[in-house]
């Protein structure tokens, strides 16, 4: 059987395409590239240490300072000068008289004190007293005298006094010389600085002379050594 060309072509191909396999194997594919690793960074320096805070000290509110209550015993001086009023009767001479009120000294000042203060209660003080004169008679003489003091707050304080006083009414002629009895009285202080003080009271005198009493109201000032 004659076979054209164009067979023969065609099974020509088949004979060679057969012979090598049968397939023709494709062309092998690039591997992609290796990505390139980045540079390493160079060494960084170590950051420098950070200083703690120096630490604050703590303020504290200082709490209010109390006004001064210190106490140290201490002697004291003063003068005053005030009002009296005499009751009872007595002679000057042949005639009998009652003295009456009083205003003022007839020797400068109605008394003259000095005094130590043991404790911020308890006080010993010595009087010179001049009651002053009426009706010609004046009752003059010098006490003793326990006060108790009760301070009030810083600026203050209260006293009351006990004592034995021994006077005469001078002038009288009934019953001349000095006569002892009790007297006692009330005050208040009050304190214008550390040294200085101002006082007011009211004593009483159970004999002056032999035959009156008598009342004193008398301001002050008072000095602290």
């Amino acid at each position: 059987m004659r076979l054209s060309p164009l067979a023969l072509g065609l099974l020509g191909l088949f004979s060679i395409t057969a012979y090598a396999g049968g397939t023709v194997a494709p062309a092998p594919e690039e591997a992609p590239a290796a990505a390139t690793a980045p540079a390493p960074l160079p060494p960084q320096p170590a950051p420098a240490p950070v200083a703690a805070p120096a630490a604050v000290p703590e303020v504290q509110a200082s709490a209010p300072q109390p006004l001064e209550t210190s106490f140290e015993p201490h002697l004291y001086a003063g003068a005053s000068i005030g009002e009296t009023d005499y009751s009872g009767s007595t002679f000057l001479g042949a005639t009998l008289v009652e003295p009456g009120h009083t205003s003022g000294a007839k020797y400068l000042f109605n008394k003259v004190f000095f005094g130590y203060r043991f404790i911020p209660n308890l006080a010993l003080e010595f009087d010179e007293i001049d009651l002053g004169k009426s009706a010609n008679i004046t009752g003059i003489g010098s006490s003793l005298d326990v006060l108790g003091i009760l301070p009030v707050g810083s600026c203050f304080d209260l006293f009351g006094k006990l004592g034995v006083a021994d006077m005469e009414a001078h002038g009288a002629t009934s019953n001349g010389g000095y006569h002892t009895g009790l007297n006692f009285g009330i005050g208040t202080d009050y304190h214008i600085n550390k040294t200085w003080s101002a006082r007011a009271e009211i004593e009483h005198f159970r004999k002056v002379g032999n035959d009156l009493k008598a009342n004193l109201f008398s301001l002050g000032l008072q000095y602290g050594f």
